[in-house]
């Protein structure tokens, strides 16, 4: 008994009973992206992690409360010539809990202890942004008109950040990002 041509096509060509694996995984790695310009430092993002994230996650450190009612760590680099350390803060729009700003800086913060981790280099960034970027690169980055040279840039950023940088000498020497 011969079998009919129609039935012969649908036994050699395959089923599709649901969505393929490679469909799940990239729905999966989409949903868990970090949003299209969400500010992160060290695998931290502002206004997602807490202060007991980056504790847990970069290591203890004594917490700080500034005078402007605002909780931060402190974080150097290892290795002492790179010269770099990270403040992390939280202040009342973070509920003093939620992350609200990133500090790269070039010095250490007056008035604060802070712990060695080799997750703080001299090339750490936040959005492609880094401590000793030339003013040509912070130009290009930020579409800032020719001949802006300037000793302090404030900007904003996606999607509710603002940036603030100090230039020294044609270089960016510190600079914060901060939820608004």
């Amino acid at each position: 008994m011969r079998m009919p041509l129609s039935l012969q096509r649908m036994r050699s060509s395959p089923r599709r009973r649901g969505p393929h694996l490679t469909s799940l995984l990239l729905l999966l790695i989409l949903a868990l992206a970090p949003p299209a310009g969400a500010q992160e430092l060290m695998g931290l993002r502002l206004g997602e992690h807490r202060l007991s994230d980056a504790l847990a996650r970069v290591g203890n450190t004594p917490l700080v409360q500034g005078r402007e009612g605002v909780d931060s760590l402190c974080y150097r680099a290892e290795v002492p010539f790179e010269e770099t350390w990270v403040v992390l803060s939280s202040g009342a729009a973070g509920n003093w809990d939620v992350l609200t700003t990133f500090r790269v800086l070039s010095s250490p913060p007056a008035g604060m202890s802070c712990r060695t981790t080799p997750l703080v280099t001299s090339i750490i960034a936040v959005e492609g942004i880094r401590k000793g970027m030339s003013e040509d690169e912070l130009r290009a980055r930020f579409n800032l008109p020719a001949g802006t040279y300037t000793t302090s840039l404030v900007l904003r950023l996606r999607p509710r950040a603002q940036f603030r940088g100090a230039i020294e000498s044609g270089r960016l020497v510190s600079f914060e990002v901060t939820l608004e």
